[in-house]
């Protein structure tokens, strides 16, 4: 991890103690164009349960893997990762899984175009507590003694379109993002769009 002048990095807590990564890049320089594959993956162990917190078995895991092709004018590309957090506590987020991909064209020397999507998955630990109803995803949860036995997941999903035109000195650049549930909520959700249009001059 990369941190900026004076700062400091690391854990802001205990929870998280020695760990281990591992990265294959078969073409790291990869605008040379062809094609390029990577994976990689990290374990990191959690210390001991703190007070108040519930002790769950495991450690922190991540993984990824992803391709990117070029193909004359076109480029593509696409991942996969997860991450596993082992959250010692109810009701928390515990794992998250995403996929994306994009596509990129160079119509000239002067006009590319590209899109891309993303999907991510938030999965939390069991909820603690009996006799309450929860509504999850527009699914009503009751009667439950214990709900330790039902897991809520949420998804969150979103595209980006962007274009940009060069003209001698002068760039025009639009790009435009929607997301339909950037707060992983369940029944209320919380859709973000965002739409950027820069001129830039070069003398």
């Amino acid at each position: 991890m990369q941190t900026a002048n004076k700062a400091t990095s690391g854990a802001s807590s205990n929870l998280y103690e020695s760990g281990w990564d591992v990265v294959l890049d078969i073409n790291p320089q990869f605008d040379a164009g062809g094609f390029n594959f990577f994976v990689g993956g990290s374990e990191t162990q959690i210390g001991k349960a703190r007070a108040g917190l519930k002790d769950l078995t495991g450690d922190h895991e991540e993984a990824v893997a992803g391709l990117k092709i070029t193909i004359g004018p076109l480029e593509v590309g696409g991942q996969i990762s997860g991450e596993r957090l082992r959250t010692q506590s109810y009701n928390s987020t515990n794992y998250y899984g995403n996929t994306s991909w994009g596509v990129a064209f160079n119509v000239n020397d002067d006009l590319s175009i590209s899109y891309g999507e993303h999907r991510s998955l938030q999965t939390k630990t069991k909820k603690s507590g009996s006799g309450v109803t929860e509504v999850y995803n527009s699914e009503t949860v009751q009667g439950l003694v214990n709900e330790e036995d039902y897991n809520p997941k949420s998804w969150m999903r979103g595209d980006s379109f962007q274009v940009a035109y060069t003209i001698g000195g002068v760039g025009l650049k639009y790009a435009q993002t929607d997301y339909d549930n950037t707060a992983y909520g369940f029944d209320t959700k919380a859709p973000k769009e965002n739409k950027v249009l820069a001129v830039s001059l070069a003398f």
